[in-house]
């Protein structure tokens, strides 16, 4: 049988990759959100300079 305190690190450690993997993805995430906002902003300023 395993070392019960042996699987527990071992879950901490996945764990911990698990959380940075995240925070990645959220800072990358928030990036695309930024683009996305800026894109739709430019979209509206060229809108707003066509003719009627």
């Amino acid at each position: 049988m395993e070392d019960p305190k042996l699987t527990t690190e071992a879950v901490k450690a996945q764990l911990s990759e698990v959380m940075l993997e995240q925070n990645r993805h959220n800072e990358i995430q928030v990036e695309l959100i930024r683009k996305l906002e800026a894109l739709e902003k430019k979209m509206q300023e060229q809108q707003s300079c066509l003719p009627k």
